[in-house]
């Protein structure tokens, strides 16, 4: 008597990964197709309690465990590691032209990719933010923002408008990070 015993094929996971805007935002995304094994299959994201389906959303970068049980209660578990598209999170302008005529008139340091709809401003993410400017010359404080950069600096000191200059900023995103610092320049 023979018998012949066959086993399903092997579990292939393949991952598409959507990375990352930055280390500090939470966009990205993992898509995993699975074949091989018995269906139907179960699914768990170990880092994600609850997940049960093969996408997560909404993700920072980092490492993250994908689990698969499939109907023979076969089980197999593969890492994935997501990371970011940029170094830096902020968008910070080197110029911008204060002169009332309702375009680039204050200097926006916003979030997100450059002319895309996904765009959020400082305090979105970073609400204890501080923006500073200087005169590059003397090093006055010319601005100082409120926590999170709530109205951008609209190239004013002391209620006039400042000449066409470069000038120091200094961005202070939280008590754990180191500065960021730079030029900005009025234009006309």
């Amino acid at each position: 008597m023979q018998a012949t015993v066959s086993q399903p094929p092997e579990f292939k996971v393949d991952f598409t990964l959507t990375n990352a805007f930055c280390p500090d935002t939470n966009d990205g995304d993992i898509r995993a197709a699975v074949s091989g094994g018995t269906a139907p299959y179960t699914y768990r994201w170990q880092e994600i309690e609850g997940s049960t389906t093969p996408v997560i959303t909404d993700l920072y970068s980092g490492v993250y465990s994908f689990e698969i049980t499939d109907a023979m209660n076969c089980k197999y578990l593969q890492t994935v590691a997501l990371g970011y598209r940029n170094e830096g999170c902020l968008i910070i302008p080197n110029a911008f032209s204060p002169n009332d005529d309702g375009v680039n008139d204050r200097w926006e340091i916003t979030i997100g990719e450059p002319n895309s709809f996904y765009r959020f401003h400082l305090r979105d993410l970073y609400p204890n933010a501080i923006v500073e400017v200087y005169s590059a010359k003397w090093g006055t404080l010319l601005f100082r923002s409120q926590k999170g950069y709530p109205e951008p600096w609209d190239g004013k000191y002391q209620g006039k408008y400042l000449p066409f200059d470069a000038y120091v900023y200094l961005i202070r995103l939280d008590d754990k990070t180191k500065p960021i610092t730079g030029n900005v320049h009025i234009i006309r």
